[in-house]
This record gives C-alpha cells, sequence and structure tokens, in this order.
C-alpha cells in the first residue's frame, strides 16, 4: 500500500508541473494573440514562469516605471484624460501585458498608488505633473486618501 500511495504522490506532482506549464503556455498564446504580432511590437512582460496566486494585487514588474512613462505619454498624445480601460487598451497594443483577472482594476490600482495621476470624475486619468487642459479645467479630481497620509 505504501508504493501505491508514493506512486500517487509523484503522479501529482508531475501532474502538477504538467498544469504549471500549460498555464504558462495558454497566459502567453492569449498575450499574444490578443493584439499585433510579437514582431511589430515591444513585449515588456512575457512571463515565463505560471502566473501568481495571488490575484487581484498591484502589477509586480521591474518595468513599473516604464508602464507610468507610456501611461503618461499616451494620455499626452491623446490630449485628453482617458479611462483606466481606454489607457490599458492602448497601453497592451504597445506591448504591455497584465495579470489578473480583473487587469483593468489591477491597472487602475497602480495608477492610483504610483501618485503620477489624478483621477477626474466622469473623465479618467490625467499626468499630475502637466497642466489640465482648459476643457477639463471644471473637472472634479477624486479623492485619494493616498495623498492625505504623504
Amino acid at each position: 500500500m505504501d508504493d501505491l500511495l508514493r506512486q500517487a504522490y509523484e503522479r501529482r506532482e508531475r501532474l502538477r508541473r504538467e498544469l504549471a506549464a500549460l498555464d504558462v503556455f495558454i497566459a502567453n498564446s492569449e498575450s499574444i494573440a490578443s493584439g499585433p504580432s510579437p514582431d511589430t511590437r515591444a513585449n515588456y512582460e512575457f512571463r515565463l514562469e505560471p502566473p501568481s496566486a495571488s490575484r487581484g494585487r498591484a502589477v509586480r514588474t521591474p518595468n513599473l516605471n516604464k508602464l507610468y512613462e507610456a501611461a503618461e505619454q499616451t494620455i499626452l498624445q491623446a490630449g485628453k484624460p482617458l479611462s483606466r480601460s481606454e489607457l490599458l487598451k492602448r497601453l497592451e497594443q504597445q506591448g504591455f501585458s497584465f495579470p489578473g483577472t480583473d487587469k483593468v482594476k489591477v491597472f487602475g490600482t497602480n495608477l492610483w498608488r504610483s501618485r503620477r495621476f489624478i483621477s477626474l470624475k466622469g473623465f479618467g486619468y490625467w499626468p499630475e505633473t502637466h497642466p489640465l487642459p482648459a476643457a477639463y479645467g471644471n473637472a472634479e479630481p477624486r479623492a485619494s486618501m493616498l495623498k492625505a497620509n504623504e
């Protein structure tokens, strides 16, 4: 009976490793299929390890500053505040990848925590260090508890 149990444990471990490899393959395939071919875009986060078990947490990447810089440039090029979903869509077209089951929420959380952007009710995000276009001068900024705790 001990030999049968040992074999069951070994088989379970092999299946776990195979499942992890399949998760990586699927995540990478979805990332490639969701936008232009990999040859035409930069890919800043092509994961080689299984997706994290901790879903819903902020993006953890060494390229977070590149993400913020690209977000700022994307908003400035649009010439208007962008919603987090519109901004995320445009950044994905540039090759950025976002983990999690609710990537719009994860992305918004990262923008909020960065303190580099203001969120304008009904309009979206704008880089804090740039003057707001006159058309949005009366837009109401969302209050942030992060600012109060500095």
